[in-house]
């Protein structure tokens, strides 16, 4: 293994590590969700299984990979997003949804979606955006989130959805999208802090003129304030910590349990405006 592999893999696992605690029987987080969204298990299979996440009026088939971790994904481009659906996740679902009319006939872009790209979906089911591009740095995840595409244009969506593998330090690719998008998503993607240049660039890159960009991010000792000040040489940034009275409610809920951890669970609101 290369030295960056080694620093790359030191990171994750500490990443990893703060977020849940792996068994031989596979994989159990110490902090689970909100439990905001509602999960219903329609398909179980040994690698994996499909789940019908909601929320309000809004449902999608999504499948989850049964958690096998292993040095060589742990040590790809970023693999955390194949393991299971972290809160950042969840609260960039529920805010995307609370807040449609951002994304409404808009070309949306969900970078580092993981293996299910919940924000994008659930925001594609509800026919809101003109388009949702979901992808990830991990071919894995890309592989997954395919599966789901397939079975989503299945149904009777008038939204078009499509994913493709897409990492922010690819300049190339990057380059090839420029001034595509309305509105950029992000979860939990500022822990790799040795590519925070590449991903605001690549943010700004990307977004049209005028267009937003929503990360949803936790602190994570200070990476997200250094991602603001270099985001501020770039974008408008506006920050919050209270954004959904649902999602602030069940923090709050979850304040004084041993498990959760604001700084590594709850995640904050980022907005960047493109002026």
């Amino acid at each position: 293994m290369n030295s960056q592999a080694k620093k790359r893999w030191g990171i994750l696992a500490e990443v990893i590590k703060s977020k849940q605690k792996v068994e031989t029987d596979g994989t159990k987080r110490s902090f689970e969700s909100y439990n905001i969204l509602k999960s219903e298990k329609i398909d179980k299979r040994d690698e994996f299984s499909w789940q019908k996440i909601s929320y309000a009026d809004t449902s999608v088939e999504v499948r989850y990979l049964t958690p096998k971790l292993s040095l060589n994904q742990l040590v790809g481009f970023n693999n955390t997003g194949n393991v299971c659906v972290w809160p950042s996740e969840e609260c960039l679902a529920v805010y995307s949804m609370q807040n449609r009319e951002i994304f409404r006939d808009k070309n949306v872009l969900e970078l580092g979606g993981g293996m299910t790209a919940l924000a994008g979906f659930l925001l594609a089911a509800a026919a809101e955006p003109r388009l949702v591009h979901l992808t990830d740095g991990n071919s894995e995840s890309v592989q997954n989130l395919e599966q789901i595409v397939e079975k989503f244009r299945e149904g009777e969506n008038a939204c078009e959805v499509d994913t493709f593998e897409l990492r922010w330090d690819e300049e190339d690719k990057v380059q090839g999208l420029r001034d595509t998008y309305d509105v950029i998503m992000c979860a939990d993607c500022l822990f790799f802090k040795e590519s925070s240049n590449s991903l605001v660039q690549a943010l700004y890159t990307m977004l049209k003129e005028g267009g937003k960009v929503i990360v949803m991010a936790p602190n994570r000792e200070g990476t997200f304030g250094k991602f603001e000040k270099l985001a501020q040489k770039y974008f408008t940034v506006q920050v919050f910590e209270n954004y959904s009275s649902e999602v602030w409610k069940a923090h709050e809920s979850c304040l004084g349990v041993a498990e959760y951890l604001p700084d590594i669970h709850y995640p904050k609101l980022m907005v960047l405006t493109k002026d």
